[in-house]
C-alpha cells in the first residue's frame, strides 16, 4: 500500500488533538505501583509549507496542558509563575518533516534557546534558592551551548507517535520500515537499538518494535565496563504503535504502548494516546 498519513496537504488547516501519556513504574518482587501519573495535552498542527524535496513544515503548538496532581501538589508558589514560563518555551515548535514524515529538525531551535536566555537570566537574580537552581540547572542542560534538544524530540516517544515513518512509502506486512535507537525509561542513561516493522490489517496500521539482540548485548558490555556496579542480568523491551486513518488519511487515533522489563525487577509501562478533536 501507499501509506499517506500526516500527508498534510492543506496549507492553513488546522488540526487539533488531544493526548495523554501515563507513566507508570512497578516493582515486580513486591507488586507495588512505584509512580503512577498522567499528561494531559491539547495541540494544534498546521501545515505552513512544502519543500522542494517534498518534505513538510509542521506548525505544532500546545494550547493546554495539564499536569499530575502529585506534581503540581509538590511545586512552590514561587516557582509556579518561572514554571509556566519554562513550559512556555517549547509550547510552539516549527518543525521541519522529512518525506517520509519523520521530524528531520526543529527550525525555530534558536528561538527557543533564546527564549530560555531570557528566563535564566531571571532565575540567576534569585539563586540560592533550591528549586529555581535545579530549574536553572535543568534548562541549561536542556537549551544550553551544548544541548542536544533537537535529539532528544526527534527521539521521544510522542512525537514518535505523531510523526512516524510511514509517509509517502509502498509499505507491504511484514517489511522492515526502521532500525534506530529509543532513550529507555527504565534506563534513562541506555539508548537501545530496535527495528521497528510495518503491518497493516482491517484498515489499522501497526508499528511493533523487536530489540537488536546483538547490538545490545555490545552496549551492554560497554556500560559495564564504564560502570562496573550496573546490573543488567535481563533486559526486556516491548513497544507497538496503532494508528486509525479518517478517509482523507489524516489521522483519527493513534496509540502506543511501552514496556520494559530490567532483571525480572523493574517494570516501566509507558501509555500515549492521540486523537483528533473534531
Amino acid at each position: 500500500m501507499l501509506a499517506n498519513s500526516y500527508t498534510y496537504n492543506i496549507s492553513g488547516k488546522v488540526y487539533t488533538y488531544h493526548a495523554f501519556h501515563s507513566f507508570k513504574i512497578i516493582d515486580l518482587i513486591n507488586d507495588d505501583c512505584l509512580k503512577d501519573y498522567t499528561v494531559d495535552l491539547d495541540f494544534d498542527i498546521k501545515l505552513v509549507g512544502i519543500n522542494s524535496l517534498g518534505g513538510s513544515f509542521i506548525d505544532f503548538k500546545i494550547t493546554a496542558i495539564s499536569l499530575p496532581e502529585e506534581i503540581n501538589d509538590e511545586i512552590s508558589y514561587n516557582i509556579k509563575p518561572f514554571l509556566t514560563e519554562y513550559q512556555n518555551i517549547t509550547n510552539h515548535l516549527m518543525l521541519k518533516l522529512n518525506t517520509e514524515g519523520n521530524i528531520s529538525s526543529i527550525e525555530n531551535l534558536e528561538e527557543l534557546k533564546q527564549k530560555w536566555i531570557v528566563l535564566r537570566d531571571k532565575l540567576i537574580k534569585l539563586s540560592g534558592q533550591q528549586e529555581i537552581d535545579e530549574m536553572r540547572i535543568r534548562g541549561d542542560i536542556e537549551f544550553g551551548e551544548e544541548s542536544n534538544y533537537e535529539e532528544r524530540i526527534k527521539k521521544s516517544l510522542f512525537f514518535k507517535t505523531l510523526f512516524p515513518k510511514i509517509q509517502n512509502q509502498f509499505l507491504e506486512n511484514d517489511a522492515l520500515l526502521e532500525a534506530h535507537e529509543v532513550t529507555s525509561s527504565v534506563l534513562p542513561d541506555l539508548e537501545i537499538p530496535v527495528k521497528v516493522y510495518f503491518d497493516l490489517k482491517d484498515e489499522m496500521i501497526n508499528l511493533s518494535t523487536e530489540l537488536v539482540q546483538d547490538d545490545f548485548e555490545n552496549i551492554i558490555g560497554k556500560q559495564k565496563a564504564s560502570n562496573p556496579e550496573l546490573e543488567i542480568n535481563s533486559f526486556f523491551i516491548n513497544c507497538n504503535s496503532s494508528y486509525f486513518l479518517d478517509a482523507s488519511n489524516y489521522i483519527h487515533k493513534a496509540e502506543t504502548i511501552k514496556i520494559e522489563t530490567l532483571n525480572g525487577e523493574d517494570e516501566t509501562i509507558d501509555h500515549i494516546i492521540i486523537s483528533r478533536v473534531l
